[in-house]
This record gives structure tokens, sequence and C-alpha cells, in this order.
């Protein structure tokens, strides 16, 4: 390319990282460079860090004449736990001696 060509740069990230930075610090992953002299362009990507999924305490109520049950990933759940954003949970409604559930 002729000096004083402009190249129009973008720094394309594999899954699982990101882009840090091009060769000369500049950190916008897409730019204008405008070519002056020979130049070797390289850019450097990290691995991306997985963000912590959000905690949701969970409340089981106290109910008359029966009681609630909650089941995650095959554990029991009690009020007060901490489960991660997305979690399934199956619930049971476990009718006291005498009563059924409505």
């Amino acid at each position: 390319m002729p000096e004083g060509s402009t190249l129009q740069l973008a720094a394309l990230a594999d899954e699982g990282y990101e882009f840090e930075a091009w060769w000369d610090g500049e950190t916008e992953s897409e730019r204008s460079y405008v070519l002056n002299a020979p130049v070797e362009i390289s850019a450097t990507f990290i691995e991306a860090e997985e963000p912590e999924p959000e905690l949701f305490e969970v409340t089981i109520a106290q109910v008359e004449n029966g009681s609630i049950q909650v089941m995650c990933e095959g554990e029991e759940v009690s009020s007060g736990d901490l489960l991660p954003e997305g979690s399934t949970l199956q619930l049971a409604a476990l009718a006291d001696e005498g009563y059924e559930f409505e």
C-alpha cells in the first residue's frame, strides 16, 4: 500500500477471548490507521473473564396444614439458601394427614 493510505482495522476476538490493545497501545478495537512507514500490525487478546452468576436467596413460606418442598438438581433447598440465576427448581406441596392440596 502506498504511504499515506488509510487502513481500517478491526480486532475480532475468538470465543472466550477479548481484545486488549494494538501494537501501538491503542485500545479501541476498531480504528483507522494512516500508513506513513513500514509497520507490523498486531493485536493482543486476553482470556475473557466469566462473570460470576447473580445469586438469589430462596425464601420458603410456612404454610398451614402442610409444607412446601423445594429441590434443585436432586438436593433439597432450604429457606436462606443462595442459588444462581437460571436455576431450575422442583416444587412439591405436601399436605398434612387429613388435608389435600387445593
